[in-house]
This record gives C-alpha cells, structure tokens and sequence, in this order.
C-alpha cells in the first residue's frame, strides 16, 4: 500500500487528533469500520457556481500520494477555482483519515494476535463458560500456548496445587498456610483457601460477614492470600491481570468456578477494607522533633543578675521597650505616608499643559454639565450639549471643533438655553417636594461649602463627576469634618485679609483697588448732600430712585434732573467696586465663583 502524503502541513495537529480519536474508538470497538463518507461535512459550495466539470477526487485510489494532493486551504470558496480547491483537501482529509483507520484496525489485530497466541477469541470464551463442551483438537489447540494459562483453558484438573496458586494470583503454598494460621489465631486445624471462601460465602448469604468474618480473615480474602507485610503484592497490577478481557482473566476464571471460588466474596472482602477506618498515625518522635525544630536556633540568653531583677530594673527595662515600640511604629507610619505621597504623585496627572489635541481646546465642564447644579439624579446638561442636540452646522463635520467656531454671542446664547433648561429642572423638583412626592431628589451635598474643601483636597486631575462621587459615598460625620475644616480655611483667609487691610489703611494706601476710609465717607457725604436737596424740593430719594424708574408723575418729573446724577453717581460706584473687584486676585469675580 502506498504511504498517504499528508496533505498540509497546516494540518499536522488535526490529522494526529483524528488518528487518536479513530485508535481509540478501533481499540474499545474492534468490530468498528470507517466509512467512506466519514470525515468532516464538505463546505457548501455557493449557489450559481458550475460545478460541472469539477470531478469526484474521492474515486481517485492514489488520492494523498502525490505533491499535488497537498493544496492551500486558504482560498475562497464562493470561486470556481476555490471550489474546486477545496474540495480536494476536503477529499484528502477522508483518505488521510480512513488510511488512519485501517492502520489502527491492523493494530488492533496484531494486539489480539499477540494476546491471545493466534487462538480465536471464541475458543477461550468456550473454555471459560462451557469447558465440558471442548474437544480434544481444541484443549491440544490451548494447550499449543505452552503455558500455565493455556493449561488452565484446556483443563484445570491437570494443574498441581502449585500452579493452581500461580493462577489465581496467590503466594506459594507455604506462604500461604502461614498467614492462614495467623489470620485464624493459630487454634484447631488449619483450614485450607476454599473452606475459607466456603465459610465467608455462606456468612455473606446469611448476611452476617461482618460478625463472622474477622479483619484478618477478610484482608487474606481481599489480598489474595498475601500478607499485609508482603512487599511483593499489588492489588492494582494483580486486578488487571485477572481482568475479563484478558487470557490470564478467563483462565483465573475457569480455575476459581473449578475450586467454587465465589469472586462475589472477594468483592465483599475488598469493599469491606476500603470501608475500614484508617489507623491513627504512631505519636511522634518528641526527642527528634526538639532536635529538628530546635538544633538551629542560638542559645538561649543567661539570666539576668540578681541586682537586674529589682522593680525598678524591670520597670526601666519596660519603658525602654515601649519606647523602642513606638519608635518603631513611628517610623512604619512615616514610611507608609512617604510612600502614599510618592504614589499620589506619580498617579497625578500632569497639569499646566500645553493643549496639543485636534480641537482648538478642551471643553470645559460648564460647557458640558452645566455652570450651575442641577437636580441630584439627573445629569447636567451644558451649552455644549445644548448645541449638540440642534444637530452640526452645514459644512461641519465635529461637533466639538464645530463648537469651537462659534463666536462669542453665539454661545452665549446656548449658555442663556442650558440655564433656562436646569431653572426648569430645579421648578419641577420643587413641584414635587411641594406636592409631597417622596421619590423627589434631594439637593446635592456639593452646595455646601465642604464640597469645595474636599474637591481641592483630591487635586487638580480630579474632574466634577468623580468628586462628586466620591462625596457621596462619605459618612455623615466626614461630610461634617470637611464642612468644619473649610469653615476653619475662610475664617483663617478673612482674618488675614481684614488684618492686611487695616495695615495698608493705616499706612494711607489703596489695598487691592478697594476704596479707602476716606473715599468711603466722601462718597457716603456726598449722598447725604443729594438725598437733603431732593428732600428740600418734595422729590423722592436716591434709594427710591435707584428702585422706581423716574417719570411716572409729577413728583417723578420734578426730581428728575437730581435722581438721573443719584443714579449716575451710584452706578459710578457700583462700576467701581466692580473693577476693584476684578483687579483684585483674590477677589470674588462676576457669577459668585473665587
């Protein structure tokens, strides 16, 4: 028969699972044959190809002998030419699989003609189950193995009491009686193996094997007669030797069903071993153990002097222990705060940096959430998203660098329709808590002043969202600890501005762009001075007029001329508390933010 070239050298490991596969099922069925349509299912091919004149590579006998079997697997199959392609790998794959087959089955043979001496399987099942049917042809037939198992086969009447030991696996004779004696406590006559097994099977029957048959007595049954001290004995190896589908097996058979040995004691027997609780280990070794545990370690210290065990010895002795305690626990805290630094700082983002992306500049936070809070529960909506949701410009094709080319009014009007949406947002939350809905949402715990304190103290990589979830799952009494400590930070700020203040007012200079005591009280004389006049003539005051716009009657027309300069010099100061505010770098800018 020609040698199968594999066909791809890609399908090494498939082709040698498969031999595996194909041994194994050969092995544990030996009448299996592989058919010519096994394999794996042939791809299908697509539908409108003319596969006509494509031929059966199947019916090819030489088909995996040749180089040009061995086509590349990694074509496309919906082509005429990959069609064709694959359709010999997949008709190699067959021939290298049923090749594989019949060289198991021939494997198969050769281990069946090993085992078994070219005699038919039949012939031994025949001497195993009706040996007073067998011929004479056929005992000379076993007998032609030339050993004690085809003895046994052809007639177990011809064995001697030495081979009949050999055959069932047990020791010599005189082994045999001795563990006997020993196993029944020497008393009376000594028994022999099948008064034994006799005695075992009829307590088994009577159900009283536990009772009648010792421990000893049941380990020689599930030993075949060895010695629990018997270095030479394997239960598992003889198991095997004795098994069903073997020669020794049959013959182990016909011996013991000679004998009337029943294996159903012996089944009893070794379940019964496998059911006894295991003995307790010996007690160790104390003087071997003190030496292992102990021999390596150094000697132990002297004792102390008489003088060294006073009270006052052994207190100073303690506090120095102490001391060398606390020491050490300090020095552990200050290298875990050294190391908790060092990883802050190398798990903090870089900040200050040059914007080096696609987009003009990041978006901000107000753009995207929202300058002001909304309701807890719902998620900020921004300018930004504002601008998204009307859809991209013509031309545009990003919405984030879209956003960017707006002009200045332009945002400013999707700024007015973000806070126009979160006004409306909080008008219905309050509707809510109004008509006594409990699911309606609390406020947001960052509207305190310890949400501020706690966001700096988290740095400057830390964005709005994740603070304030990480504020949110604080305890009430850390909420309450951040609150006090950011109340602690502006007293201590105010204090010091209020203290720098007074120093510069003193020394006659204009702290910050604020107005001086003297501008005050010039710009405060000055009102006093409009609000007499507009008195003296029966018109409204400056206060008055800032709150009412002027012109509604007579008295409004006649105080017109002096509440337009109440106004104007009001509104001058107003403009310039606002410019001394801006100039200021720690002042407080337009729209409450510091």
């Amino acid at each position: 028969m020609a040698t199968v070239i594999p066909y791809s050298n890609s399908r090494q490991p498939f082709r040698h699972f498969a031999a595996l596969l194909l041994f194994l099922l050969l092995f544990v069925h030996p009448n299996l044959t592989v058919s010519a349509s096994s394999g794996p299912p042939a791809a299908p091919i697509e539908p409108g190809l003319d596969t006509a004149h494509i031929p059966n590579y199947k019916d090819d006998p030489d088909l995996g002998t040749r180089e040009e079997d061995r086509p590349d697997p990694d074509v496309d199959s919906s082509t005429e030419d990959g069609a064709e392609i694959m359709q010999r790998v997949e008709a190699a794959i067959e021939t290298t699989m049923e090749c594989e087959g019949r060289k198991g089955q021939q494997q198969w043979e050769q281990h069946r003609q090993a085992t078994f001496r070219g005699i038919p399987e039949a012939l031994y099942d025949k001497a195993r189950d009706h040996q007073d049917q067998l011929t004479q042809e056929e005992r000379q037939r076993l007998l032609s193995r030339g050993d004690l198992i085809g003895k046994a086969l052809a007639g177990p009447g011809s064995l001697t009491i030495h081979e009949t030991a050999q055959v069932l696996q047990w020791p010599p004779i005189p082994v045999i009686v001795v563990n006997i004696k020993r196993a029944t406590g020497g008393t009376g006559r000594i028994i022999s193996p099948p008064e034994l097994f006799d005695r075992a099977r009829d307590a088994l029957k009577r159900g009283a094997f536990e009772t009648e048959v010792n421990d000893e007595e049941t380990a020689l049954l599930a030993r075949f007669f060895h010695g629990p001290d018997d270095p030479t004995f394997n239960l598992g190896a003889t198991l095997i030797r004795i098994s069903p589908g073997v020669a020794g097996g049959k013959a182990y058979r016909v011996v013991a069903n000679s004998l009337g040995l029943d294996p159903a004691v012996t089944c009893a027997a070794m379940l019964r071993m496998a059911q006894r609780p295991v003995p307790p280990p010996p007690p160790p070794d104390l003087e071997y153990l003190r030496a292992k545990l102990f021999g390596a370690l150094p000697p132990a210290p002297p004792m102390p002097d008489p003088e060294d065990d006073t009270p006052a010895a052994r207190n100073a002795r303690s506090q120095n222990r102490l001391r060398d305690y606390q020491n050490q626990l300090l020095a552990l805290e200050e290298q875990n705060k050294a190391r908790l630094r060092a990883a802050r700082e190398e798990a903090r983002p870089p900040v200050n940096l040059a914007w080096t992306g696609m987009y003009p500049g990041p978006l901000s936070d107000a753009d995207l959430f929202g300058a002001r809070p909304w309701p807890h529960g719902e998620r900020g909506t921004g300018a930004f998203r504002v601008f998204q949701g009307d859809g991209l410009p013509p031309g545009s094709c990003d919405s984030q660098s879209a956003w960017h080319a707006l002009q200045g009014d332009q945002k400013a009007v999707y700024r007015a329709r973000a806070e126009a949406l979160r006004r409306e947002a909080w008008a219905e939350v309050e509707r809510s808590r109004a008509a006594g809905d409990p699911t309606a949402p609390k406020p947001f715990g960052f509207l305190t002043r310890g949400f501020e304190a706690f966001h700096d103290n988290l740095g400057a990589g830390v964005g709005f969202e994740e603070a304030l979830r990480g504020w949110d799952g604080l305890t009430a009494g850390e909420r309450a600890g951040w609150r006090m400590a950011a109340s602690r930070a502006e007293n201590e700020a105010s204090n010091a501005r209020v203290a720098a203040w007074h120093e510069a007012w003193k020394a006659g200079e204009r702290p910050g762009g604020r107005r001086s005591y003297e501008d005050i009280a010039e710009r405060m004389a000055r009102r006093r001075d409009l609000e007499r006049a507009a008195a003296r003539r029966g018109a409204p005051t400056v206060q008055d007029d800032v709150s009412r716009p002027s012109g509604g009657g007579p008295v409004g027309k006649e105080a017109a001329p002096n509440s337009e300069a109440a106004q104007q010099t009001v509104l001058a100061g107003e403009a310039e508390d606002k410019a001394a505010a801006g100039a200021e770098p720690g002042g407080r800018r337009e729209g409450g933010e510091t």
